[in-house]
């Protein structure tokens, strides 16, 4: 086995067209942390109130369960702001991942369908103040943006998929 670093390092082996293995650990990473994202948000999914009429819904706070409701509240908030900073290593991977793009290669239309899919506009979506107060509309408005990230994280895994296809072909032509 090589140094890392070495080109002759299986590490460093070309993976389809001629990148560094380095693509595919980017590429995992990126599938990583998406799922990461939208595991911290799907606890909305569980916390969508059944539709009740507003005068059942507006009370006062006498028992322990509405203690522990605004807890869920707290805990939500915190799962959002930790959601919110897996986006951000979300952005900053498809950075990396894009500055190692040729201009037609599968990275490159990868990260123009990302940004088609509203990579973009997860975080906003995310933002203090954006998100409805109320439950119902809450789990709804988070819904859309689970989606998404969902659909993002589908053309990373096809396009993952896809390179070590390339890459095992390329090997058994015998290029590789």
């Amino acid at each position: 086995m090589g140094v890392a670093g070495d080109m002759n390092s299986p590490d460093d082996m070309p993976l389809g067209t001629g990148r560094p293995a380095s693509v595919a650990v980017l590429l995992t990473m990126l599938i990583d942390e998406m799922h990461e994202t939208t595991a911290l948000l799907r606890v909305l999914e569980s916390a969508r109130p059944a539709t009740r009429p507003w005068w059942r819904t507006v009370r006062i706070i006498t028992t322990q369960q509405d203690i522990l409701a605004g807890f869920a509240a707290q805990y939500l908030g915190e799962n959002i702001k930790r959601a919110c900073d897996h986006w951000r290593a979300v952005l900053s991977l498809v950075e990396q991942l894009r500055m190692s793009a040729q201009p037609d290669d599968r990275i490159a239309i990868l990260a123009d369908g990302l940004k088609t899919a509203g990579l973009f506009d997860v975080l906003p979506q995310l933002g203090h103040g954006v998100i409805p107060g109320p439950p119902a509309q809450a789990a709804t408005h988070l819904a859309a943006v689970v989606d998404r990230i969902r659909d993002c994280n589908r053309l990373t895994v096809r396009t993952s998929a896809l390179l070590a296809l390339d890459e095992m072909r390329q090997r058994d032509s015998g290029f590789g």
